[in-house]
């Protein structure tokens, strides 16, 4: 698979690092003059992963995922983003693409971004969420 299809995409992890996320992840968005590759991140002494500072963190399924609130403490909050996320999909198909999008790192990452940006959670939240995992 292409490693691009398991990470956010480089937008969002801009914007994630504009609102605070810590830049650690196992992949990272690197710079190469006016393009962007991916490249796995170097482990660091603790039990985390290395991102040079001009390089974004390209966060996995895995890791948005923790870094996303729990799902119940969720459900009240999303239902503008859901709508917004879903407005194009017929009702009678909304639940069975709402939970195969909770697998894709661009969903968690796009409603992540909406947490953070509605204050539903903090990047402090998010980057404790990260780090004790």
């Amino acid at each position: 698979m292409d490693l691009s299809k398991q990470v956010c995409t480089l937008e969002q992890a801009k914007k994630l690092k504009e609102l605070g996320v810590d830049q650690q992840s196992y992949i990272a968005w690197c710079p190469d003059g006016d393009e962007w590759f991916l490249s796995r991140s170097s482990p660091n002494g603790d039990d985390g992963y290395s991102i040079e500072p001009n390089e974004l963190s390209a966060y996995t399924v895995a890791e948005l995922g923790i870094m996303v609130p729990n799902m119940a403490m969720l459900e009240y909050k999303v239902d503008d983003f859901f709508d917004e996320y879903m407005k194009d999909v017929p009702d009678k198909e909304r639940e069975g693409k709402f939970w195969s999008s909770l697998f894709t790192p661009v969903f968690l990452a796009d409603l992540l971004i909406y947490l953070l940006e509605n204050n539903h959670t903090t990047p402090e939240e998010v980057n404790t969420r990260l780090k004790n995992s």
